[in-house]
Parts: structure tokens; sequence; C-alpha cells
């Protein structure tokens, strides 16, 4: 989306695995397409987890409760 990836986890509960498997993904797609297009992570979950949202934003992910 405009000039940039998104990498978007999508849980029934935003828990610390979410964190675990967003970072891991971002990883993993910057090993494989080394670019310099810039790249954006958000966790989708429907229940937040308590001192979930403030080490997301620590890192620079986005967490969206629907």
């Amino acid at each position: 989306k405009d000039g940039e990836y998104w990498i978007i986890e999508i849980k029934v509960s935003a828990t610390s695995t979410a964190m675990g498997e967003v970072w891991l993904y971002e990883h993993c797609f910057r090993e494989d397409y080394q670019n310099n297009i810039p790249t954006k992570t958000m966790v989708v979950s429907d229940e937040e987890r308590p001192n979930v949202r403030e080490a997301l934003e620590k890192d620079g992910v986005f967490l969206y409760i629907v």
C-alpha cells in the first residue's frame, strides 16, 4: 500500500505469542526481500491482554482491537 509493506498477525487474543509471531514474520520478510521499502507491522485481535499494547508500541507495532 502506497509504497510500503504491512505484516499483519490476526489472533483471537493479543498475547505474547502474537507479539513473537509478528516480529518473526517481519524478520523473515526482511531477510527474504532485502529492499528499502518501509515495512509496518500490526496485530489484530478481539482481546487485549495486559501490557501487550505498551510492548508492541515501543517496537513500532500497531495493535488493533476489533
